[in-house]
């Protein structure tokens, strides 16, 4: 743990825990601090302080819960469970596109097709335009924090303006795909009171979306882990009386969420150092030192040094969060991941990295794989 100025750096996993589930501390209010610069400058910047007041784990007290509790109604389990098959069908395609034998940049030709594709349907966002939401996505993660730029605002808002302009036009003019369940965008049409601007939903499912950036780099790693893994771990994975254990191993080691960040909200200690009010706490979540349990052995404990839990009871990781700002999407990313890898699996079960793959960090707390060149050899 290091101390710098009015920021304490936790390493402590258990530590963590303790943190992210205490009621001392507030995640930091982007909404909060935009506005603030906007009220400072000649800035305009209604789009994405309307995308970052809804981005959940950037919002604190009642207006946090009234929110969370709406979008739970959509993200609870049993109907994003709904959306098996269209997910199963998402990543199979995406597999058969993928060529018969040969060297292969997996990002690009499947991860980010399968994640983005799957995010779209969800959420109800044309999916004809996914690669250019995913490049907005992340030039607005990437500006959102710096809060107290106007450089970086002004840039933020030009392309959260783009693409909140794009969907509102595509989706004026869509004939929304069938569907098992309502999507979010049609959702929040049904539970959103009658007189509430349009721009409410393009908002929401644009935060929504940009968030799901975590899926994918979640996605890319865990690709990345598989590719330089043992045959025998492989077919764990596809085993069912051992792959639901093995998934969850995997992904609370590959998250892309690498810490997360709280303000102290009144004095508190931790680790014996005080804190005052507005202190900042950078709390990881993954060991950095610790590998997936590629080696093998699905009931490795992996998951345990993870989430301070045994390992035999551990049905949560920490990149996603825990207590009131657990991630709500935390069903979707292990479902579309797991539909995903299983089908890539399937049918290139020997498929192998060919070069050390490239990695990104889009914001400081967040890092995935980029670019991963593999060579692909039918079974």
């Amino acid at each position: 743990m290091n101390v710098y100025r009015k920021t304490l750096h936790v390493t402590d996993l258990s530590e963590s825990r303790r943190i992210l589930q205490s009621r001392e501390f507030d995640v930091p209010d982007f909404g909060a601090g935009l506005r603030a610069l906007q009220r400072a400058t000649d800035l305009v910047l209604p789009n994405i302080i309307g995308m970052a007041e809804r981005v959940l784990f950037f919002v604190n007290g009642p207006t946090h819960l009234q929110r969370r509790k709406a979008f739970m109604a959509f993200f609870r389990e049993s109907n994003i469970r709904q959306w098996d098959g269209e997910f199963r069908a998402i990543a199979e395609t995406a597999v058969a596109r993928l060529p018969e034998a040969g060297e292969v940049e997996l990002i690009s030709a499947f991860s980010s097709p399968v994640i983005a594709l799957a995010n779209c349907r969800l959420l109800g966002l044309p999916e004809e335009n996914y690669r250019d939401y995913n490049d907005w996505a992340m030039e607005i993660s990437t500006s959102v924090l710096s809060v107290l730029s106007v450089r970086s605002a002004r840039r933020a808002e030009e392309v959260a303006a783009l693409f909140a302009t794009d969907l509102k036009s595509r989706l004026a003019a869509r004939v929304a795909p069938s569907t098992p369940a309502p999507s979010m965008f049609d959702f929040l049409g049904e539970t959103l009171p009658a007189n509430t601007p349009e721009e409410e939903r393009l908002w929401t499912v644009m935060a929504l979306y940009m968030t799901g950036l975590a899926t994918l780099l979640t996605f890319s790693n865990i690709l990345n882990h598989i590719a330089n893994s043992t045959t025998d771990y492989r077919r764990i994975l596809l085993d069912p009386d051992t792959s639901e254990r093995t998934f969850d191993d995997l992904i609370g080691q590959s998250g892309a969420v690498l810490h997360m960040q709280r303000i102290a909200r009144q004095a508190t200690e931790v680790d014996g150092v005080s804190l005052t009010p507005g202190d900042s706490v950078i709390a990881r979540t993954v060991d950095p030192d610790l590998a997936p349990a590629v080696g093998g052995c699905p009931f490795s404990g992996a998951a345990s040094n993870v989430i301070g839990t045994a390992a035999a009871t551990a049905t949560t990781q920490m990149p996603f969060g825990v207590g009131l700002h657990k991630c709500i999407g935390e069903d979707f990313a292990k479902r579309i991941i797991r539909h995903g890898i299983t089908a890539f699996l399937t049918r290139f079960p020997d498929f192998r990295a060919t070069e050390p793959s490239a990695t990104v960090k889009p914001i400081p707390n967040i890092s995935g794989h980029t670019v991963l060149r593999c060579r692909l050899d039918p079974p």
